[in-house]
């Protein structure tokens, strides 16, 4: 097996599945690869319409386990077969995430809630590891791929946490097949970066307007406050992000 590229998955969700499901797709035909995915909910039948990777029968169970079991055969079966995964019942929070976010390569972020979106992308900035950030909200959705040290990175684009009460999942839902195709786009900038072509860059699709795509460069901000030239955030302080919860 050649040099490895260590991949963590944060969620193992609709967008987490997606991306996940074409990565898996695609592991036969690119570098060797070790994928964690840290999550620690169970399936719900609430939201089966979106994530891929679950069927009737996973419901109640937990999913971490039931991805890592998909990814593998869904890659092995083909062809892959330097690709490895498992699973981290857990969540990403203060306490962890920049152990977790060191000890790979790359990260893939699908979480549900700016607070992860947010920890993810400060954590990332510190360790400098890239991230493929990814969201969908109603009828709209993105993908976001950061420099290769994250920079210019996620806070670039969206400057902080909002201060009032954000459109959510929970609040606002999501459309089904727009995760899957907001999904599939994560993965593509994911496999421009394991086969050394990314660039950091942000891809909207508005559904409401016939799926229009738009691709534009992310650029680094000077006054960013964390990886900019005069950069403020030198830590993960745990005040900064407050969790909303969503199935």
């Amino acid at each position: 097996m050649g040099e490895v590229t260590r991949i963590l998955f944060v969620g193992a969700g609709g967008l987490g599945c997606a991306s996940g499901l074409v990565l898996a797709e695609s592991a036969a035909v690119l570098p060797p690869m070790s994928i964690t995915v840290i999550d620690d909910d169970v399936v719900s039948a609430d939201n089966l319409h979106r994530q891929l990777f679950f069927e009737d029968a996973d419901v109640g169970r937990a999913k971490g386990p039931r991805f890592v079991e998909r990814f593998l055969d869904t890659a092995h079966r083909r062809g892959a077969r330097e690709v490895t995964a498992r699973d981290v019942a857990d969540r990403l929070v203060p306490d962890n995430a920049r152990a977790l976010i060191a000890a790979h390569d790359v990260v893939v972020e699908g979480a549900d809630n700016f607070a992860t979106k947010f920890l993810v992308a400060d954590a990332a900035r510190l360790e400098r590891k890239p991230v493929i950030h990814a969201g969908v909200v109603r009828w709209a959705g993105y993908a976001l791929s950061t420099g290769a040290e994250s920079r210019p990175c996620y806070r670039c684009l969206f400057e902080d946490l909002p201060r009032d009460q954000p459109d959510t999942c929970a609040i606002a839902g999501v459309v089904g097949p727009l995760v899957a195709l907001v999904g599939a786009l994560q993965a593509e900038l994911l496999i421009e970066r394991l086969i050394g072509r990314a660039t950091p860059r942000l891809v909207h699709v508005d559904a409401l307007r016939g799926g229009a795509l738009r691709s534009r460069p992310l650029r680094a901000r000077a006054d960013c406050p964390s990886c900019g030239e005069r950069a403020s955030l030198h830590e993960i302080d745990a005040s900064h992000y407050v969790q909303p919860s969503c199935a």
